[in-house]
């Protein structure tokens, strides 16, 4: 339900947020009376009245029975019973239904003027309330928020600063054509075996499988860990 706070001025409306209707910080730190106290007002009534200044003005003016018949009317209103104001029947006829009505926010203005019968000023509080609801009816709605993007799987490898993934201990790739007669899953384990050596500080070892690697016709490139049939000039002149 939209809530419009509206406030007449004898000739003029103006219709503001309905936090305006909510009592001020000033008026909620009032204590309760002693006078309204002993008139059957407790601390739950007095949290409920909002025109708390209105009584203390009464009770410091000595007009205790000014503001014994004001709790008397506020004793029934909808505001401290917590009852449903119903709209009185002569608003139908200056322009309000029942939706307009549940959209005010401050219906007892609206109920007082139907009340006192002020029909001018009532319809220009019901076109006022009218085009606040068509105002708020054209607002836009917020956009969805954009969705969160997921988190990252651990199990997922880092890539690399050139954007390719890592590869895998001892992984070499192939350049070229691999030797004639060359078993590649033969190659490939010396290969890992070589690095595993290397990464132990077994140079004697690593070595040795280099020249094994050699003898059957394949070539390493450390540096691009890559291995081919056709020796680097580097290695033509070692």
């Amino acid at each position: 339900m939209l809530s419009i706070c509206l406030a007449l001025s004898p000739l003029a409306l103006v219709l503001t947020p309905s936090r305006c209707a909510a009592p001020t910080m000033m008026a909620a730190k009032i204590p309760l009376p002693t006078a309204l106290e002993q008139m059957g007002c407790d601390d739950a009534m007095w949290s409920k009245i909002r025109a708390k200044e209105a009584f203390v003005k009464l009770i410091e003016a000595g007009d205790e029975a000014g503001a014994k018949e004001r709790l008397e009317k506020l004793r029934n209103a909808p505001s401290i019973t917590g009852a449903k104001m119903e709209m009185p029947a002569v608003l139908a006829s200056w322009g309000c239904d029942e939706a307009l009505w549940e959209a005010a926010r401050s219906k007892k203005m609206l109920f007082n003027l139907a009340t006192d019968g002020d029909e001018a000023a009532g319809k220009l509080a019901i076109e006022k309330l009218k085009a606040a609801v068509a105002k708020e009816a054209a607002r836009p709605p917020r956009p969805p928020a954009p969705p969160k993007p997921p988190k990252a799987s651990k199990a997922t490898p880092k890539a690399s600063k050139g954007g390719s993934s890592a590869k895998k201990l001892g992984e070499y790739t192939l350049s070229g054509e691999a030797p004639a007669g060359v078993d590649l899953a033969t190659v490939e384990k010396m290969l890992a075996d070589r690095v595993v050596a290397k990464l132990a500080k077994d140079y004697a070892a690593a070595d040795k499988l280099q020249e094994e690697l050699k003898g059957l016709g394949v070539y390493t490139n450390d540096r691009q860990r890559t291995w081919s049939s056709e020796p680097s000039a580097k290695q033509q002149a070692q």
